[in-house]
């Protein structure tokens, strides 16, 4: 592969990664506005409803949670050099288990 290949791979890579800094920003924000929004009244917000139904949908709860983190994990360690990308998916991957040791 050339010089030019691997400009385009490279930038190609920090587009994918942008992408998912983005999402996780937002991912981010979304739990904690809901963690600072009264318990009592999570029943009537849809994100709650929603995200009850898929939970309850979801058979095994820990095997899918485990499975998401090994692969933030696997991504973390294989795709990402920046720091602060790092950064990001380590707030993914703590919430995620926050979230399920909240689901147990």
């Amino acid at each position: 592969m050339g010089i030019s290949g691997d400009v385009q791979n490279e930038s190609e890579g920090q587009s994918v990664c942008e992408g998912i800094n983005d999402l996780a920003e937002r991912a981010v924000a979304l739990i904690q506005e809901f963690m600072q929004s009264d318990p009592s009244e999570w029943g009537y917000q849809e994100m709650y409803k929603t995200n009850q139904k898929v939970s309850q949908s979801v058979r095994v709860v820990n095997d899918l949670a485990e499975r998401a983190v090994a692969l933030i994990q696997e991504f973390n360690s294989s795709v990402t050099h920046n720091e602060e990308q790092k950064q990001y998916l380590k707030i993914i991957e703590t919430n995620s288990q926050h979230l399920q040791s909240l689901q147990l």
